[in-house]
């Protein structure tokens, strides 16, 4: 049984990415297809550490409270 940690969500695709807890590997489920990738093994090709992109939206906020 392999456990995952959710590393990032790409709002637009309706895509979870997924690391998995013990072979190391990036995966994606696709919510609208029920669908699901490997991407990529993490330790072989030495990427056992990375950080997802997070766009910020404040800007396109601004003035949604009425200021």
């Amino acid at each position: 049984r392999l456990e995952y940690k959710v590393a990032a969500i790409h709002p637009d695709c309706d895509t979870i990415f997924l690391d998995t807890c013990d072979d190391e590997t990036l995966a994606a489920y696709d919510m609208q297809h029920r669908k699901f990738h490997r991407i990529l093994n993490l330790r072989k090709n030495k990427a056992v550490t990375f950080l997802p992109y997070v766009p910020l939206f404040s800007d396109s906020f601004a003035g949604a409270d009425g200021q």
